[in-house]
């Protein structure tokens, strides 16, 4: 990406763990930057927020029009979300308990990657075309299972050695509290992706939608009054997603 384009790339969460280091990278490139987060305090607060080449902006991504319109004029976009909180749950388990009864989950390997390499892969990106519009999965070289990252830390910030005994019938609820109790970090956290699934599979059918329940039927009874299927509710069952193709009303050809 051209140094000399002064169109600014968009960084939202620029407060956080990732684009609080992800910036001033890019301003030290030569990059012009246009910041983003719900805290204008924290983005004044930051040495590279006074440089020249940087404007900063207090809003929120969930609102459409005021991310439309930070996005104008921009030529990349980097959205960004916290960072290292799988670590953050690890190190106040480990700090805190001697004995550390886990899920079985524990045993499951992971792919842990140094903020540094996480740095170099998102500016790499703005330097090589190929990468627009793709996604990428990034790890470091290592493979190591949580109980290992454990042991690691434990070795690490010279602290006696951890008892780790995974406890196979351990609820994922249980599991999420308790971290929630020990830590200073929300249950949601540490909730398994088949929880947080439940909510949203039963988006539909009798359940509805979560937001703009109004907005969909009016758009079921426009698409029936010109001709469509309209809104059809009421799956057989709310657990169980089959996928069905029904064509939208202006691709439907009438057969004589």
């Amino acid at each position: 990406m051209d140094i000399n384009d002064h169109r600014p790339i968009l960084v939202t969460g620029a407060t956080g763990y990732v684009g609080g280091r992800l910036v001033p990278r890019l301003v030290e490139s030569g990059y012009h930057i246009r910041t983003v987060s719900r805290s204008l305090a924290k983005l004044q607060s930051r040495p590279w927020s006074r440089d020249e080449k940087v404007e900063i902006h207090e809003g929120d991504v969930l609102d459409r029009d005021f991310i439309h319109r930070t996005a104008n004029g921009c030529r990349a976009a980097m959205i960004l979300g916290s960072g290292s909180a799988s670590f953050e749950i690890l190190r106040y388990i480990i700090d805190r308990l001697p004995i550390i009864l886990t899920p079985k989950w524990v045993n499951t390997p992971c792919q842990p990657i140094a903020i540094r390499n996480v740095l170099h892969y998102l500016a790499g990106c703005l330097e090589i075309p190929e990468t627009t519009g793709q996604t990428f999965d990034i790890g470091g070289p290592d493979v190591l299972s949580y109980r290992r990252l454990m042991e690691i830390y434990t070795e690490e910030a010279g602290l006696h050695k951890r008892l780790i005994i995974p406890i196979p019938i351990m609820a994922p609820a249980v599991s999420a509290y308790w971290i929630h109790m020990i830590s200073p970090l929300p249950a949601s956290l540490a909730t398994t992706p088949e929880t947080i699934w439940k909510p949203v599979g039963k988006i539909g059918g009798d359940t509805g939608w979560y937001f703009g329940n109004l907005l969909w039927r009016v758009r079921g009874e426009w698409d029936r009054l010109t001709g469509g299927i309209g809104l059809r509710r009421g799956r057989r069952n709310a657990e169980i997603h089959r996928t069905i193709h029904q064509p939208e009303n202006h691709r439907r050809s009438r057969l004589f």
